[in-house]
């Protein structure tokens, strides 16, 4: 049995379908491990159910693919990157190497979309995340520098914390605007269409919900990472849309989230408005995967 990595040697781990939307994940990975100063492991997964000629084939061609897209890296930040090829199911596959090398972080080119069939769930990001032993990074736009503008939606909860933190910890914070966002759901409309409440009483209630979660978000922010004072937003809505609007009005160029909330909250489980934010979203995304 090998040795468990240490943390000098847990890599930065740059999956790829050898497709041109990887082209970006790969250059925010190697740029994110010239920064860190962590290896750097392009990984592709070869399709096992094919003959032992095929396979042989693919497997060269997939060899010298990678070594094309190392070689086309920025800054000839790709030479000294590792280039693996394993067989097997992608998300498997891309499960069991970030396990084995103990990777700090999985970076992912965007999912394929495919109208009115694709909604995010059921693809390889999807599985991924929720199995991958560590944070998981979407990148959708070129790697043009250090985020400057980074949304974290939070449910108040402790995975939406370690979530924040893993992007501080990852280096994605530094030179950057941090906005926090808690987003309440709209009280059911039952009573006030029955009118249950007068005007007055209704408004007052609203302040006082405001209030309570204002203070709740601020309490939840004081525990983060020791950066300068982020931004904190509170909105009232159906959650992924907001976060999904918000990250556009803010121009963001990395939304942070943890795909597990409360127990309580059964649509805070990756499926639902983790998933759903994941994708619409137009901008960058780092995830905290359940068993992260």
């Amino acid at each position: 049995m090998s040795a468990p990595p240490t943390a000098a040697d847990r890599p930065i781990l740059a999956a790829t379908d050898l497709s041109s939307r990887s082209d970006r994940a790969l250059a925010r990975a190697a740029l994110l491990a010239a920064e860190l100063g962590a290896p750097l492991v392009l990984l592709h997964a070869l399709d096992e159910d094919q003959p032992p000629g095929l396979l042989e084939a693919a497997r060269r061609e997939a060899g010298l693919a990678l070594q094309r897209l190392a070689a086309a890296l920025p800054g000839g930040m790709g030479r000294g990157a590792e280039l693996l090829l394993a067989q097997g199911d992608p998300y498997r596959v891309i499960q069991q190497v970030a396990a084995e090398r103990g990777a700090r972080l999985l970076v992912l080119g965007e999912h394929r979309r495919r109208p009115l069939a694709d909604m995010f769930l059921g693809t390889t990001a999807e599985r991924v995340l929720r199995s991958a032993p560590c944070p998981v990074l979407m990148v959708h736009r070129p790697a043009a520098g250090p985020y400057a503008q980074v949304l974290v939606a939070t449910d108040l909860s402790d995975r939406a914390l370690a979530a924040w933190q893993a992007a501080a910890l990852l280096g994605l914070l530094q030179r950057a605007q941090v906005s926090l966002l808690h987003v309440r759901e709209s009280p059911p409309l039952a009573g006030i269409a029955l009118g249950a409440q007068p005007p007055a009483a209704a408004a007052a209630a609203a302040e006082e919900r405001q209030a309570q979660s204002g203070a709740a978000l601020a309490d939840w922010a004081a525990r983060g990472p020791a950066l300068p004072a982020p931004r904190l937003l509170l909105q009232e809505g159906p959650p992924a849309m907001v976060i999904v609007e918000q990250a556009a009005a803010l121009q963001a160029d990395l939304v942070v989230l943890g795909t597990a909330g409360r127990a309580g909250l059964a649509r805070a489980i990756l499926g639902s408005v983790a998933a759903q934010v994941l994708g619409e979203i137009g901008c960058d995304a780092l995830a905290l995967p359940p068993q992260a």
